[in-house]
């Protein structure tokens, strides 16, 4: 799923998504917002990927998906998802906005989760993307910590990127 180019931010409407044929089988892009998968039978789906998603709508509407994607997902399901750590992000913009023009909200770690627990998930994994480590202890953005920082960590709370898989 993804909006529609006349839905994007300016800087992305000319990328073009359409049907792909791949070796496992079509991939139907769907162009809608994630917060109605009426299209999408209940108990259906095996997982739910929403690779920097969340951040895209207001805390509302982060949980109306979360409810679509309980719904959809068969009893076991997964949902994976990343998004930026706010506690990050905040720095980098020096407080002032969001780190991407088409941001509407950024989460802290205990936010998304507190989110995702309240929506009737249990997170099973979750791991940091790019670790911060100069960042988070001193309180300043360092640009090294892209080049030094390492892919994963299960030091969430001091990495760029969160990351969770939760079950229903």
């Amino acid at each position: 799923m993804d909006l529609s180019p006349a839905n994007r931010h300016e800087m992305y409407r000319e990328l073009k998504l359409e049907d792909k044929q791949t070796a496992n089988g079509p991939i139907d892009v769907l162009f809608t917002s994630f917060t109605d998968l009426s299209v999408i039978r209940g108990s259906s789906t095996d997982m739910v990927w929403m690779g920097a998603a969340i951040e895209h709508v207001n805390e509302e509407d982060g949980l109306r998906v979360f409810k679509e994607v309980r719904r959809v997902l068969r009893p076991g399901g997964n949902v994976c998802l990343d998004t930026n750590n706010r506690r990050i992000s905040e720095l980098h913009v020096q407080g002032q906005g969001w780190v991407h023009p088409e941001h509407q909200l950024e989460y802290s770690v205990a936010h998304l989760q507190n989110n995702l627990r309240e929506s009737g998930f249990e997170i099973v994994d979750s791991w940091g993307v790019c670790e911060m480590s100069r960042t988070f202890e001193t309180g300043q953005f360092d640009y090294t910590d892209f080049i030094l920082g390492c892919g994963l960590s299960r030091n969430v709370e001091a990495c760029n990127l969160q990351y969770y898989r939760c079950e229903i």
